[in-house]
């Protein structure tokens, strides 16, 4: 997590030179290219993103607990300590960077939909690639994987798309994202196995 962090604070140096005019020249040629049914598809998109964030940890741990499934319920969790954790990382990159949003610098961009706080990194972006990476990494087949990260990343594109982000606050949000998801995911890994050898020597000491 300590390389992402130091990934995240090079990109954010560079934020006000050449990497900022590429930034703003996407979005500009992004606009130029919107059209109305794009807009309200993109629309739908990003909303998903709370939604879908939301109802997948409590839909499988409610699935886990109807089949007493213990692999579903640990999945539930990894991925709900995995959106708190990229929540915290994500709230504390905005706290510390205080980036604009793209419409608040630059008066010719406007926004399809409404936004407040800060801009970097994108807190949709990071939560959509924190569930993403977790369910993969949960369930890590194909037709989970490929529809996981495309809608991750049609989220990501969304926030660009509909004027409320930067390219690199897209990029770093998926960064923090899948970061979050793997470190919770390899920890939780490391517990279990832990409290697995601590069970397993307590009953060999009290073996007859």
């Amino acid at each position: 997590m300590i390389r992402y962090i130091l990934i995240l604070f090079f990109i954010s140096l560079g934020l006000k030179s050449e990497g900022q005019n590429i930034d703003i020249e996407t979005l500009d040629e992004l606009q130029e290219h919107r059209s109305p049914a794009l807009v309200n598809g993109f629309i739908f998109i990003t909303r998903t993103a709370p939604v879908v964030n939301l109802a997948l940890p409590i839909g499988l741990f409610i699935d886990g607990a109807i089949r007493n499934d213990k692999t579903l319920k640990n999945a539930s969790l990894r991925m709900g300590v995995s959106w708190v954790a990229t929540t915290l990382v994500t709230q504390s990159l905005k706290s510390a960077i205080h980036r604009n949003r793209p419409f608040t610098d630059y008066s010719f961009i406007h926004p399809e939909v409404s936004a407040s706080g800060y801009s970097f990194p994108s807190g949709h972006t990071s939560a959509a690639f924190s569930t993403a990476t977790s369910l993969s990494l949960s369930f890590p087949k194909w037709y989970v994987v490929v529809p996981a990260y495309t809608w991750a990343s049609a989220v990501g594109f969304s926030r660009c798309y509909l004027g409320v982000h930067y390219p690199s606050d897209v990029i770093a949000g998926a960064m923090v994202g899948s970061g979050c998801a793997y470190l919770t995911h390899v920890g939780q890994k490391w517990i279990n196995n832990v409290h697995h050898k601590h069970k397993h020597e307590a009953l060999i000491e009290w073996e007859p």
